[in-house]
């Protein structure tokens, strides 16, 4: 009998095949590069801190520099999971996967329309979702339908998502086009 190991990481490797028409999309680098000088000057912090604490007390010292420490390591993970994690554009929707957001899929029969972000305007946080990180959503998706999911030990509901992406006019213009491609073959509504 294979080892439960064995079987997550089949179960993994068989899910996260791309196929050759999955269109993958980046998250912003702009909020890649916010992170990257987060983490810099939490770094220079976290030294100088250490320095400053030690000639008080030993012991806070210690506990300050170890908690910065953590929050550093999260934060490059958040940052490691920007870098590599997708938003992709399937055959049959869209697959949404950033960091310290909940993994999604929109079925393009759900898709009402994707466009551009307003910058300034306002995303609604009871029906809608900010799919990012740090920097404003550039592309919105409104659905037909809401989506349901579970997030922080209760159920939410979203008719929108905003999305920061390096490509938002292509992305927008791919999707648009696989919409009404589905719409021209009869296979939405």
């Amino acid at each position: 009998m294979p080892d439960m190991r064995v079987r997550k990481m089949e179960y993994k490797l068989r899910n996260d095949v791309s196929m050759a028409s999955d269109e993958p999309f980046s998250n912003s680098k702009k909020e890649i590069y916010n992170f990257a000088a987060i983490l810099f000057c939490g770094v220079i912090e976290l030294i100088l801190m250490h320095i400053f604490l030690v000639n008080i007390d030993k012991d806070i010292a210690i506990f300050v520099s170890a908690m910065t420490a953590l929050i550093l390591t999260f934060l490059f993970f958040v940052m490691h999971g920007l870098i590599y994690k997708k938003i992709i554009l399937r055959q049959e929707g869209i697959s949404i996967d950033v960091p310290v957001t909940p993994k999604l899929f929109v079925p393009y029969s759900n898709i009402a329309k994707v466009e551009s972000f307003v910058s300034g305007q306002k995303m609604d946080r009871h029906t809608g979702l900010r799919a990012t990180v740090l920097e404003e959503p550039n592309i919105e998706i409104s659905l037909y339908n809401p989506i349901f999911f579970n997030w922080l030990r209760h159920v939410r509901s979203v008719s929108k998502i905003g999305l920061s992406l390096d490509k938002p006019d292509q992305f927008a213009g791919l999707t648009n086009s696989k919409i009404a491609q589905r719409k021209e073959d009869g296979r939405q509504l």
